[in-house]
């Protein structure tokens, strides 16, 4: 049983440990504190300085701070789209072209010596229509073949076609769903306006009929109705034709805005009235007619633009590198052709130092290598031998071994004088008739002690009666 000493140990023990947990528990607090004190501030969606959201920092901040934040990320949004559509039509932009070879570059063309038209890789396999080694030589199993290649030729053409025509659908219902999200965001704009307009003004004018989501899409619409043409065509959108009837491309615009967002432009306009419900969709019109264009059209062109004048550099790039290329090398040569091996230039000298320093490091490295101490303990001027799984030969340990035993010398038997002590038993169990008996055996235990013995015994025998 423990001590009262030991007792009072453990509990002085326990009671140490539990101040040390206590002072722990009571730093804690400080440490996290510092530690949110000195941790780093969460990502402001606000900070937009060297972000692709730079051209618009002017006009977000002239908005209200609580709509800052959504028109950030709508616009990301939208943003993201619109890569994917890039993204896409260069990939459709294949189509437009010739199939080409693929380390050459030239044009690949068909039997006939007309290019051939661009199939996707997924599109290239091989005719599995194939037969055996022994019929390959038969004339007939060659026209069937050839047959074959030509239908899973046509076949690769179809599906091209259709690769095609899904490649235009993919991108034509990412256009949609951009327009859909440049509508909605329009609307959310109008609605901000009409909110505000409200406030200003201590109240809607009296005898307003619409109501604020119906004022908000009138104003959408008025805005997209009017806007510029070079921006309206941005969504892919043409003027018509001059003659009756004819529509610009802001008209279809607006037109497309009514069509997604299901509002009944006529109805609405009936019910309207011009003095009431006029005042508030003129007064959003004539601020958001320079927002929404800055915020959208404007921001996707410029970025653009920047997109198209990397592309434009880098192609200059690389069209001026083979000339640039061949003009150093040539300036090379004329060097080493007007060289004056009298008076070398300081450039020729440090190169000639270069590679002469680096080629005596690669030989000082070689003989390292050849010098130093194995993995098997060898001399350090023994070679490297690599064996097999990282371990000693056991062949060579073998034969080693072999010759220690041959060199030990043998032991003359005459000179040996001495007797080896016979071993005792060191627990002796004495008989009643003074002999000691012989071990006991285990059970399973051959009895090969008892069979000498007992021959020991009968030739004791033998020599009494002789």
């Amino acid at each position: 049983m423990p001590s009262t000493s030991d007792n009072a140990t453990g509990a002085n023990k326990r009671r140490r440990a539990n101040g040390s947990r206590a002072k722990q528990r009571d730093a804690a607090p400080t440490t996290t504190t510092a530690a949110a004190t000195t941790s780093i501030a969460p990502n402001d969606p606000h900070q937009l300085l060297g972000t692709r959201l730079a051209p618009i920092m002017k006009v977000l901040a002239s908005q209200p701070t609580s709509l800052q934040t959504y028109i950030i990320a709508k616009t990301n949004a939208m943003l993201d789209l619109l890569a994917t559509i890039r993204q896409r039509g260069e990939s459709h932009s294949r189509f437009m072209k010739p199939m080409t070879d693929a380390i050459t570059g030239n044009t690949v063309n068909d039997d006939n010596g007309a290019a051939k038209e661009f199939v996707p890789n997924s599109c290239r396999n091989k005719c599995p229509i194939r037969s055996s080694a022994q019929s390959n030589d038969d004339t007939q199993m060659k026209t069937l073949l050839e047959a074959a290649d030509k239908d899973h030729e046509a076949w690769k053409l179809r599906m091209s076609t259709h690769a095609k025509t899904v490649s235009e659908l993919e991108i034509s219902i990412r256009n949609k769903q951009l327009r859909k999200l440049f509508y909605e965001f329009c609307r959310d704009l109008s609605l901000t306006q009409i909110v505000s307009f409200e406030i200003v003004n201590d109240g809607f004018p009296p005898g307003m009929v619409l109501s604020t989501p119906e004022t908000a899409h009138m104003t959408a619409h008025t805005v997209l109705n009017t806007l510029a043409l070079n921006k309206a065509t941005y969504f892919g959108f043409r003027c018509d034709e001059e003659g009756i009837g004819t529509k610009t491309a802001s008209n279809k615009l607006a037109d497309d805005y009514a069509a997604i967002m299901s509002l009944n432009v006529a109805s609405i306009k009936a019910k309207a009235k011009v003095d009431s419900d006029g005042i508030a969709v003129v007064y959003a019109v004539e601020k958001l007619q320079p927002l929404i264009p800055s915020l959208t059209v404007d921001l996707w062109k410029s970025i653009q633009d920047q997109e198209r004048q990397q592309k434009i550099n880098a192609a200059i790039k690389l069209a001026l590198a083979p000339p640039a290329k061949k003009t150093a090398t040539e300036e090379v040569e004329d060097a080493l052709a007007n060289l004056d091996p009298s008076n070398p230039t300081k450039s020729l000298l440090d190169l000639i130092d270069k590679r002469t320093t680096a080629g005596l490091e690669k030989i000082k490295a070689e003989m390292k290598r050849d010098l130093r101490k194995n993995y098997l303990a060898g001399s350090k001027t023994q070679e490297l031998t690599p064996t097999r799984n990282g371990q000693r030969s056991k062949r060579a340990s073998t034969a080693a071994g072999s010759q220690k035993k041959k060199n030990i010398p043998r032991r003359n038997p005459a000179a040996t004088t001495t007797k080896p002590t016979p071993k005792t038993n060191p627990n002796p169990n004495p008989t009643g008739n003074g002999t000691v008996a012989p071990p006991r055996r285990k059970r399973g235990q051959r009895g090969k002690g008892s069979r000498a013995a007992s021959n020991a015994g009968g030739q004791k025998k033998g020599a009494g009666r002789r």
